[in-house]
């Protein structure tokens, strides 16, 4: 409930952010289906999808999304084996999990209050 209510209030103070969402994970990873962080440009962020070097870089990423006033839903998926040569994660557990980025702004108010209110 508190990363809901993180990006209300931002969204109600005409400041965006970016949900981040684990949507699979296989194997020995530290974010599980479900997890969830909202972050907004100014770094403040609520919630977790995993913690440690992971989570500071696509938290980097995200900041860097909503400083290009990117709006476009994307996948990006984190291997947490130095096996990969690609989308490594930077953690050695072996597993892998895959995160939706989502920006959130304003114009998704009703939306996310419906959401508040149902709880």
């Amino acid at each position: 409930m508190k990363v809901w209510t993180f990006i209300h209030q931002n969204i109600q103070d005409n400041l965006p952010v970016v949900l981040l969402y684990v949507v699979d994970s296989q194997g020995s990873s530290p974010g599980r289906q479900g997890f969830k962080m909202a972050i907004n440009e100014a770094g403040q962020m609520s919630g977790s999808i995993g913690g440690g070097i992971m989570e500071h870089k696509l938290a980097e990423y995200a900041k860097e999304l909503l400083r290009q006033k990117a709006r476009k839903i994307f996948l990006k998926q984190q291997y947490h084996d130095k096996a990969h040569e690609r989308d490594q994660s930077g953690m050695i557990c072996s597993g892998r999990q895959t995160v939706a980025f989502v920006p959130i702004g304003p114009d998704h108010n009703g939306l996310i209050r419906q959401l508040l209110d149902a709880y």
